[in-house]
């Protein structure tokens, strides 16, 4: 149990650093440096999906179906959208979440 909420902890802190860095981004939009804006993108895309893994999220708010098939777009959505990989649509049907 301390290592969900040690896990915890630090994915909230992850995507509070993402925030920040978004919100440093957003304050300094005169300049062309982007290197804030891609820290916190993928700071809060990797914070967001450790708090969707993480059993004590799950716990608060369940862990039905379409929370598992939301998670699993959002995951699909990242992988896509950071290092380009396909996504693989059949997997993620909600009929195939049985288990």
């Amino acid at each position: 149990m301390r290592t969900e909420i040690l896990t915890f902890i630090v994915s909230v802190t992850i995507c509070l650093i993402g925030a920040v860095a978004l919100g440093a981004y957003a304050l300094r939009s005169r300049s062309n440096e982007r290197d804030l804006l891609w820290i916190g993108l993928f700071a809060m895309l990797y914070g967001t999906d450790l708090v969707s893994r993480n059993p004590l999220f799950q716990l608060g708010f369940g862990s039905t179906h379409e929370l598992r098939y939301n998670a699993r777009c959002h995951r699909s959505s990242a992988n896509r959208l950071l290092i380009g990989a396909p996504s693989r649509h059949d997997d993620l049907h909600p009929s195939t979440l049985a288990g």
